[in-house]
Parts: C-alpha cells; sequence; structure tokens
C-alpha cells in the first residue's frame, strides 16, 4: 500500500477501527506494561494515530513524543493531547540517532516492512524498544470461525507466531528481554453474545457459562521488550 493510499485508509477508517480520537480509549493491560518496561524519561510512540499514550505519558512526567503519518492525526492530537507531536513515516523518522530512551512500536509493525521499522526505532532508541503485533490465530479457533478483531484491518500485511517475532528480533540484532501474548478475550464472550437481553441477562448468562465451562483467555497479540 502506497504512502498516500495508507494515509487514506487510516484516516478514513479511523473510528471503526479504534484509532480516531473519538473512540480511542487507554488499554488497561498496556499501561501496566507500559508501566513495568519503560526506561527513561524520553518516550517516542511510533505511529500515535490519537496521541492517546502520548497523552498518558507526558500526564506522568514524561517526555512524550508522538508522530504518525496521517497528518489529521497529528493536528487533532496537537489540539486534545498533552505532549510533543511530529508528522512523519515509522520507516523514515525524522529523529537524531539515539535521540529517545524508549521506543514504542504500537501496531505498526504489521501494517508495513517490519524489518525496516524496527531498525529505524532502534536507530533513535537508546535504551529499549516496546513492540505489539497481531498473533496469528491458533488452528483450534480457526476451526470454529471466530476471528480476531485485527483481521478485519485490511491494511495488515501479516500476523505474527512467537518464533517469527523473536526471528525478526534476531535480524534487527536486538536483544528480547520479555516476549508475552497480549490482548487476551475470554471465549465466554463470544457464547454470550449468541444471546440478545439487556446487559444484566448476558451478565446472568455468562456466570452460568463460567460455572460449568473452563475457558482460558487466548492472547490475540504479542508485547515484546527489545533492548539494544
Amino acid at each position: 500500500m502506497r504512502v498516500s493510499d495508507a494515509e487514506k485508509y487510516y484516516r478514513e477508517h479511523s473510528i471503526e477501527l479504534g484509532w480516531g480520537a473519538e473512540v480511542a480509549r487507554l488499554d488497561p493491560e498496556r499501561v501496566e506494561l507500559l508501566n513495568r518496561y519503560l526506561v527513561g524519561p524520553r518516550v517516542l510512540d511510533v505511529a500515535c494515530a490519537s496521541g492517546i499514550y502520548t497523552d498518558y505519558l507526558s500526564s506522568r512526567g514524561y517526555d512524550a513524543w508522538g508522530i504518525d503519518l496521517v497528518d489529521d492525526f497529528i493536528q487533532k492530537a496537537k489540539e486534545t493531547r498533552k505532549g510533543n507531536f511530529l508528522q512523519g513515516e515509522a520507516d523514515r523518522l525524522p529523529c537524531a540517532d539515539g535521540e529517545f530512551d524508549t521506543v514504542l512500536l504500537f501496531d505498526i509493525l504489521e501494517h508495513g516492512d517490519d524489518v525496516a521499522i524496527l531498525k529505524e526505532a532502534k536507530r533513535v532508541a537508546s535504551k529499549r524498544i516496546l513492540v505489539n503485533v497481531p498473533r496469528k490465530v491458533d488452528t483450534e479457533l480457526q476451526r470454529t470461525g471466530i476471528v480476531f478483531s485485527h483481521y478485519i484491518d485490511k491494511s495488515h500485511i501479516r500476523e505474527y507466531t512467537e518464533e517469527s517475532i523473536r526471528s525478526l528480533g534476531r535480524e534487527c540484532a536486538l536483544d528480547m528481554i520479555h516476549l508475552q501474548g497480549s490482548s487476551h478475550f475470554n471465549p465466554l464472550d463470544v457464547y454470550k453474545a449468541i444471546f440478545s437481553g439487556n446487559t444484566f441477562l448476558k451478565r446472568v448468562i455468562k456466570v452460568i457459562l463460567m460455572m460449568f465451562l473452563r475457558c482460558r483467555y487466548y492472547p490475540t497479540g504479542f508485547f515484546a521488550v527489545f533492548d539494544r
């Protein structure tokens, strides 16, 4: 997808896919991981979209910067979010070598040349890179017809396995210090969604199902921590 086409796609689907300022919300799991693995005072959020994580980090005292391909996102973020915002491409960051302590690559590697993007993040990061990517659906779930939400995004080029994200880190000569599943969903929510009715009724149905079914949470992504 060319840059102009990608920018148009991201802009037109910002609400549907959760990027837009009107719908973007902090993910509690990601916030907890940020608080645990972030190092240094200067942070760059690549593909920041609405700037919600840049805003969060800025409010906590970090020197936080967000960058995104879509200029409309950047202009809106400058008006509504805390932090500093720049327009630019993930594989050609307008930043100096080692300018930031930590670089965030949340939901971006799957959109382009992941090797080039990760190497560029390595160039501008002096210490650490935090990555979140979509996980390939398990064979057992594929048979059920369940689709992870990231499959709806037509701008994705790939999904990742544990081995492929490790291999990507090795190709970029980075030291992976942590890897875990992320963005979990509960299969019981699939059963619950089948039933119509008010919210209270759905909660009752979920409780009943939990009494009789043993279901594990499925990660729909991977969260990785790379050090230089």
